[in-house]
């Protein structure tokens, strides 16, 4: 943007029948004036640097900032131990179905058994199962509460972006 050219300024004045010196004391103000606004102007590298409309559009939303994993989300999340000792898809997979449970000794079957030796031996069977199933109903929770994790971090970085946006950018 041009300079203020304040003798022409005066000039003008003078000839409008503003005397010298007052027309000089609005030539200075005016020239203070304009050098402020001139330097609170964004520059071309100021708005090529500034957040698109799509940049805006793309942005998070209060709700999904909402919905965000907290520090102690993310603290209480799965460790790779954790998940190293999780069941894996064979190990479900070989677990036992409900058809097998329903064909499995009941209370009754298991009061007429002849000897303390086959009721032992059902007792773990039974105690193996359930373990079984506490193992699979453990992992299903655990893949389930991972995947939600996941996503959860995702808009937690967009929020992250969205603040240094912020930062860069005071107008967003």
């Amino acid at each position: 943007m041009p300079g203020f050219d304040t003798l022409k300024y005066v000039l003008e004045l003078e000839h409008a029948g503003v005397p010298r010196a007052q027309a000089e004391g609005h030539a200075r103000a005016f020239a203070a004036v304009h050098v402020h606004n001139q330097d609170q102007m964004a520059t071309k590298h100021d708005i090529a640097n500034m957040a698109t409309k799509d940049d805006i559009a793309n942005m998070a939303t209060k709700d999904d900032i909402a919905n965000m994993a907290t520090k102690d989300d993310i603290a209480n999340m799965a460790t790779k131990d954790d998940i190293a000792n999780m069941a894996t898809k064979d190990d479900i997979a070989n677990m036992a179905t409900k058809d097998d449970i329903a064909n499995m000794a009941t209370k009754d079957d298991i009061a007429n058994m002849a000897t303390k030796q086959d009721i032992a031996e059902i007792q773990k069977d039974i105690a193996r199962l359930d373990c079984a199933v506490h193992s699979l109903v453990t992992s299903m929770g655990w893949m389930k509460w991972i995947g939600t994790g996941t996503i959860t971090i995702c808009f937690f970085c967009a929020a992250a972006c969205f603040e240094m946006l912020k930062r860069v950018s005071p107008a967003l």
